[in-house]
Order: C-alpha cells, then structure tokens, then sequence
C-alpha cells in the first residue's frame, strides 16, 4: 500500500513538474528574458544618451574652479594685490616690490562659455546619435529574430526526439515481441537456435538506438531551457507537434533587420563625412567669467568679471581633417557593398528556404506512401513466418524497414516546420506572433 501511494505521489508530482508550453510561448518567453536580447536593449539605452550629450553643444557651460597659491614672486604679489583690491600706497616702495613678502591668493572662479556659431557641428552630431539610436533598435530586433529562430529549432528539435523516443520504445517492444514468438518457434522444432540469437541481437540494437535517442532528448531539452530561462529540472509537455504548418505559398519581400541596420550605417558614416568636412570651417563662442580673488580664504577680498567673444579657426591639423574625411567616404563606400551582399544574401536564403520547403513537403508524401507499404509487407511477412514459409531474417528486415520509413516520415514533417520557420525568418518575420508558430 505505501508503494502504491509513492507512486501516485511521484506520478502527480511529475504531472505538476510537466507544464504545458507551445512553441510561441517558448519564443515569447526566450525573447522577453535572454541575456543577449537585454543587452541590445540596454544598447538602445545607451544610444539614447547619446541624443542629450551631443545637444549639450547648443547649452551654456558652466565651469567652477577654486585655487589657492602663496608665493613671493614680485609680478605674482603685484598681480594679486590689484585682483584682491588691497593694494596700497606702501606697496609703491622699491624694496616692497623688489623683495615683497610671501602671499596667499585664494581665487573663486565661475566661467561659463556658449557656442554661438559652429557652422552645424552640433546639429550634425544630433543626427548621428539619432542614426545611432535607430541602429540600436533594429540592433534589438535582429537579436530578437536570432533567437526567435534558435528557440524555435530548439523546440522542434526536443519535439523531434521524443517522438523519436516513442518510435524506439515501439521498435524495443516490436523486437522484444519477436524474440517472444522465434522463441516459441524454436521450441516447436520450426527454427534454428540460430534464428532466436539473430532476433536477440535485432533487439539489443533497438535498444541501444532507444538509449541514444533519450540522451539526445535530454540534450534537446537543456538547450532548449536554456534559452527560455528555465531551469534543468524543469519539464515541460511540448504541446505543439512536428507536422506541416498551413500557409507559406506566398512570398513577401523580405524585412531583415540586416539589411535595415546596413542602411542605417550608410547614413551615419555619410553623417561622419559631412562632420569631418566642419573641421575646415570656424566657430564663435561667447565666454563670460566671475572670479573672487581674496588673501585670507573669506576676507580681504576682490571681485572680478570679464566678457569676451572668440573666433576659433583652424587652418592647419597636418592632414589630419582631410583624413578623416577621406575615411569617412570610403567607410560609406565599404557600407553600401556591404548592403549590396546582405541584400544578395538574403535573397539567396530566401528562395533556399522555399525550395527546401516544397522539397520537405514531397519528402512527406512520399514517406506516407512507403509507410503503408511498409506496414502491408510486415503483416505478410509476420504471417508467412509463423506459416513456416519466411525466415527470421526477412522478419527482421521488414521491421527494420518499417521502423526507418516511420522516422523518415517523421524527418520529413520536421523538414516541413523547420523549412517554414526558415522562410520566416529569411523574411525577417518570424517572432512571437508569427503565424508559422501557431
């Protein structure tokens, strides 16, 4: 009684443990916690920070310095005495100024600078860090499309290898079934010891396939919560199948982040060029100071101001400015190849997908129909063995014909979702709310 209540114990326990999960929940869930999906989000984060920092150019600066210097220089202790406003009638003496004694200059200073003119070096900045920022978000959605499609392959393939469990279990129990009945023959005196050991070693081969198909299904799940954030020990009832999926006749024009983010990097490095271009062209600043010059850190004090504009041009870098815009237009001239072989190789992976798709749905066919023969020559030969009219050999053959027609036809439904999800994401499309994933 204690046994039987153990294991309906377990048994519950493993029904609570196995959670009902579909593909495009799989999807959904790897999308929304991955690690490599955070980063490119937290890359947006940071692209946009790059929006204020280059609209700065357009702000006031404000600097504060405070400073303090003792020393007996004579030009220094003159200088100090007319900032603090202290100087006096004695300090006109020849030896005060020759030989002055040492002073203290604390100094307070606020500076605050405003770029009035820049010839557009802050606006073209502006419009890099927004390509920048772009860049960043389809960034987000091609890591999202890579691990759509990893997620999905690694469903289908922990699917795949359970049901290539149950077709070893059945090939096991086929085996074992006929091990039972060469046996009962060969006590009748119809066959050979000979015939019993063959089917023995059908069966040990069997079961040997059925071990390596549970390490790959044990293999196929750690893969597969690994990438949907859960953990080893967690099971879950895979409730979509490996079966053809509805739709896919039509081709639409593929939408690949790739092909998005290399024209996003066109436009920035001709952003880069026009930037570098600003390098020959002058800026005006206005610039406005207050300073407290005083001897004692709170007392004996002056007060200061000054205003200025400037003009700042620079006529010689040694080459530097015309090398930096020569790199930037050939940097766009490497993008826009670059975009020209992404285009063509999208292209490519678009039409193999729906080639290998037609060709995995012919594969199905073909595969249904060799698995009705199959089973028809297995029910004569079964009957022309206990007949006494076939030998062990051909029994074992015709199962193992049998067996092999079932995985290609479970290969071939397989080909057929996969393909699907190849075409999807050939096409940019494939995600949580694709329709191949329902």
């Amino acid at each position: 009684m204690l046994i039987r209540m153990l294991i309906v114990t377990g048994s519950w326990a493993l029904l609570r443990a196995a959670e009902p999960l579909s593909i495009a929940e799989a999807v959904k869930r790897a999308v929304a916690t991955h690690p490599s999906v955070e980063a490119a989000r937290a890359m947006v984060k940071v692209a946009q920070e790059k929006l204020p920092e280059a609209r700065a150019g357009h702000l006031p600066r404000v600097d504060f310095q405070e400073s303090w210097v003792r020393s007996n220089n004579p030009v220094f202790v003159f200088g100090s005495l007319l900032t603090q406003r202290q100087f006096g009638p004695q300090n006109f003496s020849i030896d005060s100024l020759n030989r002055p004694d040492g002073l203290n200059q604390f100094q307070s200073l606020v500076m605050a600078e405003l770029g009035l003119w820049d010839a557009g070096r802050t606006r073209k900045a502006m419009e890099a860090a927004e390509i920048g920022r772009r860049s960043a978000v389809v960034g987000v959605k091609q890591m999202e499309l890579a691990l759509s499609s990893r997620t999905a392959r690694a469903y289908l393939d922990a699917q795949l290898t359970r049901a290539a469990i149950e077709l070893a279990e059945q090939a096991v129990a086929s085996a074992a079934a006929d091990l039972k009945q060469a046996e009962a023959v060969r006590d009748v005196g119809r066959a050979t010891v000979a015939d019993a050991l063959s089917v023995k070693v059908h069966l040990a081969a069997m079961q040997e396939h059925l071990v390596m198909r549970r390490a790959e299904a044990k293999i196929a799940a750690r893969v597969l919560n690994e990438l949907i954030g859960a953990g080893d020990d967690v099971e879950f009832e895979l409730s979509t199948t490996v079966s053809e999926v509805v739709g896919g006749s039509e081709i639409p024009a593929a939408e690949r982040p790739e092909v998005e983010k290399a024209r996003l990097e066109i436009e920035a490095a001709r952003k880069q060029g026009e930037i570098a271009k600003l390098a020959w062209m002058p800026q005006v600043g206005l610039r406005v100071g207050f300073e407290a010059d005083r001897q004692r850190f709170v007392t004996r004090a002056g007060t200061n101001w000054m205003a200025g504009v400037s003009l700042k041009w620079t006529l010689y870098q040694g080459g530097a400015d015309r090398a930096r815009f020569r790199a930037a237009v050939e940097t766009e001239r490497a993008v826009a190849l670059g975009l020209k072989a992404t285009e063509q190789r999208v292209k490519v992976e678009v039409m193999e997908a729906s080639t290998l798709l037609e060709a995995s749905r012919a594969r199905v066919a073909t595969a249904q129909s060799g698995i009705a023969a199959a089973e028809e020559s297995l029910r004569i030969t079964k009957d022309r063995y206990e007949a006494g009219l076939e030998n062990v050999s051909a029994l074992l053959r015709v199962e193992t014909a049998l067996t092999e027609a079932r995985l290609r036809l479970l290969s071939a439904a397989y080909g057929v979702r996969m393909a699907r999800l190849n075409q999807e994401a050939a096409l940019g499309r494939l995600g949580p709310d694709s329709e191949v994933l329902r």
